[in-house]
C-alpha cells in the first residue's frame, strides 16, 4: 500500500516582526508575538494572512497541530459515545 504524500507545512518566518505596536495590528496581518512582551524589542510578525486565520501560513502551521484530541476522535469507543450524545 502506498501512502499519500503529506504536504509540508511552510516554515515560520524568522527574524524580527514587522509590527512593533498592538495598535498597528489590523485584520489581515499575522498576530504571532515575537520575543518577550516586557522587552524593548518585542514585536508581532505582521506578514499577510488570508484573513480567515490570525497567523500567516508559517505561524499557523506552528500554532495549530493535531494533538490528542485528533487521536481520541479516531478511537471507535469514543466515536460511539460521541455519536450517542449527538443523537
Amino acid at each position: 500500500m502506498i501512502a499519500a504524500p503529506v504536504a509540508a507545512s511552510p516554515p515560520a518566518p524568522e527574524g524580527p516582526g514587522l509590527i512593533a505596536s498592538m495598535a498597528d495590528l489590523c485584520g489581515h496581518v499575522c498576530k504571532w508575538p515575537i520575543g518577550d512582551p516586557k522587552a524593548a524589542g518585542f514585536s508581532f510578525c505582521g506578514r499577510p494572512t488570508d484573513g480567515a486565520d490570525p497567523y500567516c501560513a508559517g505561524h499557523g502551521a506552528a500554532a495549530f497541530r493535531p494533538g490528542k484530541r485528533a487521536l481520541l476522535a479516531k478511537d471507535p469507543v469514543i466515536r460511539r459515545v460521541l455519536a450517542g450524545l449527538a443523537a
